[in-house]
């Protein structure tokens, strides 16, 4: 997200040409939301300390009482990551995340 006041988190991000911070949420099959992980520098990639963010989520959760198995975490290939996955796969949450191979093939279809 592009942060024009400032703030804390805050790093350069060339294809934006803005400075930007990052956040990962956690919401509900309705878009209601849950829990978020706390704010990153825009400078760097999506899997950025994500097993930090994630296990500050599922605490949060844990804390409200709210149970995490057998939720779906919807991802885009920048997410697409074995270690994120192993991790998805321990804490019982279903990772849907595009593969970045699934991309391959359909360029090559195109």
């Amino acid at each position: 997200t592009p942060s024009r006041m400032g703030g804390e988190k805050l790093g350069y991000q060339g294809r934006k040409k803005a400075k930007t911070t990052n956040s990962i949420f956690l919401c509900d099959h309705r878009g209601q939301m849950l829990a978020m992980g706390s704010p990153k520098s825009g400078d760097h990639h999506d899997l950025y300390q994500i097993e930090g963010s994630l296990k500050e989520i599922l605490s949060l959760l844990s804390e409200a009482e709210i149970d995490h198995k057998g939720l779906f975490l919807n991802a885009d290939t920048g997410f697409d990551s074995e270690n994120l996955r192993q991790m998805l796969e321990k804490e019982k949450i279903i990772a849907n995340i595009k593969t970045i191979s699934g991309i391959i093939k359909q360029l090559r279809i195109i």
